[in-house]
């Protein structure tokens, strides 16, 4: 299996230092919901404003035509920080082999088939 960084709709983005928010397993459809951490070579890096330490963004990561999923230790709690908001902490791998994506972090862990993965920038720049 390869690395998220060889998929060209994920490349851009530390996904080790991205924060997942929610995700959402829907027939042929599974979406986490993720403050994205952009890399260094994202076309949209914006110069970091003063007291930021790197430039975040929300985002959906959505794997459609998902034919199987697979999610063990789904049941942990969320984390709350100093503002009472949620999370699910990082995206610790995430590995994909054609239509194979398995991926791993503290809301458990996933494998599941799909035939497409991208990216949806919904949060303001």
């Amino acid at each position: 299996m390869e690395t998220y960084l060889t998929l060209p709709t994920l490349k851009d983005y530390a996904l080790e230092e991205s924060w997942v928010l929610g995700i959402e397993v829907k027939p042929g459809v599974v979406e986490l919901i993720v403050d994205l951490c952009f890399a260094a070579t994202h076309p949209e890096l914006r110069p970091l404003r003063d007291g930021e330490w790197t430039y975040f963004r929300r985002g959906v990561i959505r794997f459609a035509g998902v034919t199987a999923v697979t999610w063990r230790n789904m049941g942990r709690p969320a984390a709350t920080d100093a503002s009472g908001a949620k999370d699910w902490g990082h995206i610790d791998s995430l590995e994909w082999d054609e239509t194979s994506f398995t991926l791993e972090g503290d809301f458990g862990a996933m494998c599941l088939t799909a035939a497409t993965v991208t990216v949806e920038l919904t949060g303001p720049a």
